[in-house]
């Protein structure tokens, strides 16, 4: 199963643009990757993966490695229309259900 999320919060939470929010507890995070482009994907013990597209995206994952992500977010229309240095834009955040690790 799929799921889009619209931005999304650590800590256990992820929030969309639509105003959803996805929680998840760090004591279940088993998995961070980080492939330069930007992608961040979260894996955790219950087998959720939880993969961050967009742009700047190494300070969040600074925070979740440091466990002090509180919150993982979609970028607004208008914030991903910013350009510039040192600007982190969520585009996308994508969770998939899986089986259990």
């Amino acid at each position: 199963m799929n799921t889009r999320l619209r931005g999304a919060r650590l800590r256990g939470q992820h929030g969309f643009r639509s105003g959803k929010v996805r929680s998840f507890s760090y004591a279940y995070l088993a998995e961070v990757e980080f492939e330069p482009g930007d992608t961040l994907t979260l894996k955790f013990t219950s087998g959720v993966e939880v993969v961050v597209d967009g742009r700047g995206l190494d300070r969040h994952r600074q925070q979740v490695r440091l466990h002090r992500a509180d919150e993982i977010r979609e970028s607004s229309e208008s914030e991903l229309e910013l350009d510039g240095e040192g600007i982190s834009q969520v585009e996308r955040i994508l969770i998939t259900e899986g089986d259990k690790l």
